[in-house]
């Protein structure tokens, strides 16, 4: 079973600013920060490229908001 990591979390350990994602993704440091703490919001072709950004394939990303609790029904 692949282990969920939050995108900030991923980011972080790719060595990634958050300002160096908001380039690749072509939005601002700002929008990108409000992203990274509700990355619901963010849309499928920006999850795909800061999946890739992050070397994480999208199942193994969590686009959840930091305040909420994952449970993991597969299991």
């Amino acid at each position: 079973m692949t282990e969920r990591i939050r995108v900030r979390t991923a980011r972080i350990e790719a060595g990634i600013t958050q300002k160096e994602a908001a380039e690749k993704l072509q939005i601002s440091r700002w929008t990108y920060k409000d992203r990274e703490a509700h990355p619901h919001k963010f849309t499928m072709g920006q999850a795909q490229e800061l999946s890739k950004l992050v070397n994480r394939r999208m199942d193994e990303l969590l686009f959840l908001p930091d305040d909420s609790t994952f449970v993991d029904f597969r299991k």
